[in-house]
């Protein structure tokens, strides 16, 4: 049974869903709205806006887990990552914001 009390098998397959991890995801992407990482893909560089003027830590990580470029921010309004020396492929950037990790997936499409 889910949250609300509805089975969760129908024709003897486990329905998973994904309802329970609601409030989980829906706090992520609220905080994540106080942080815009821009443009994606990206060739040159990546732009984080931070609304509020929090610091932050961020981290870029290639496919094979490896932290490729760092950085961080003390109260400024956008931060700058050169990331034209980069192979073309997906990247995460992690962003640690007031003790919390978030993460967005990016896109490098080379110049």
């Amino acid at each position: 049974m889910d949250l609300d009390g509805n089975t969760r098998i129908h024709d003897n397959i486990v329905d998973l869903g994904a309802y329970e991890y609601g409030g989980e995801v829906a706090a992520q992407e609220a905080t994540m709205a106080a942080a815009l990482v821009f443009p994606n893909p990206a060739s040159d560089a990546i732009f984080v806006k931070m609304n509020d003027r929090a610091p932050f830590k961020s981290r870029l990580v290639n496919s094979q887990g490896q932290t490729v470029k760092s950085g961080h921010s003390d109260m400024i309004s956008v931060f700058k990552m050169d990331v034209s020396d980069l192979p073309v492929g997906l990247y995460l950037i992690y962003l640690e914001i007031d003790s919390q990790i978030f993460t967005e997936k990016i896109i490098i499409n080379g110049s």
